[in-house]
C-alpha cells in the first residue's frame, strides 16, 4: 500500500517542509503498521468470538493466536504485516491437503478429537471400510476420525480484513498524524 501526498509551498511559513516532515516515510511508516496491524488483529478476535467449533468440542481458540501472532515490520518501500499463524494462508487461499509425515491425515468427526492428535488418545482402532481400507479410527466403537489421504479445502478470504477496512483506517491514522503536525505548526511561536 502506498500514500502519495503532494504538498505545495504557501507562503514563507515553513510549515509544509515541517507537515512533509511528519509525513516522511521513517515517521508515518509505523503509523500505517500500527493502524493496519490493529485492523488485522481485531479481525481475527472478532473471528474467534463468532466461529465456534463446528463440532461442538473445545475451543482451540485458533483465530485468537493468528491475532496475537499478528505484528508488523517497516520496509524500504512500506509496511509488511505478517501473521504468524500456522494454516491461516491455507484457509485464505484452500487448496490441497496431503498427508506428509504419515500415511494419513486424521480428520476429527468426533467432539472430543477437535484440537486434539490421534496419537493423544492411546486406545484408538482402525476401523476397515470395503476392501479392508482403513477409514477411521474408533474408541469404543465411537468414531473419533475419519482417515483421508488428503483434502480439499476452500479458500475463505473473510479470515483477513476486507481491503476497504485496513485502507479505511490506515487513512484515518494518517490523517490524525497529518493534523496533529498542521495543529503544532499553526500553533503561536512555531
Amino acid at each position: 500500500m502506498s500514500i502519495g501526498l503532494l504538498i505545495r509551498r504557501e507562503g514563507d511559513s515553513g510549515a509544509p517542509r515541517r507537515l512533509a516532515a511528519a509525513l516522511a516515510p521513517a515517521r508515518i511508516h509505523p503509523v500505517i503498521g500500527r493502524a493496519a496491524s490493529n485492523v488485522f488483529t481485531r479481525h481475527l478476535r472478532d473471528l474467534n468470538r463468532t466461529r465456534p467449533n463446528a463440532l461442538g468440542g473445545k475451543r482451540t481458540n485458533y483465530y485468537a493466536g493468528a491475532a496475537r501472532a499478528t505484528s508488523f515490520r517497516i520496509e524500504s518501500d512500506g509496511v509488511l504485516i505478517a501473521i504468524n499463524q500456522i494454516g491461516l494462508r491455507q484457509r485464505f487461499f484452500g487448496g490441497t491437503i496431503r498427508a506428509k509425515q504419515s500415511k494419513w491425515l486424521t480428520i476429527p468427526v468426533a467432539p472430543e478429537a477437535h484440537g486434539k492428535r490421534a496419537r493423544e488418545f492411546g486406545d484408538l482402532t482402525v476401523v476397515f471400510g470395503r476392501g479392508r481400507q482403513p477409514v477411521g479410527l474408533a474408541r469404543a466403537g465411537k468414531l473419533y476420525y475419519a482417515l483421508k489421504k488428503s483434502v480439499e479445502q476452500k479458500p475463505d478470504p473473510s479470515v483477513l480484513p476486507a481491503r476497504a477496512t485496513i485502507t479505511a483506517e490506515v487513512d484515518r491514522a494518517v490523517d490524525s498524524t497529518a493534523q496533529r503536525a498542521w495543529r503544532r505548526d499553526q500553533a503561536p511561536g512555531s
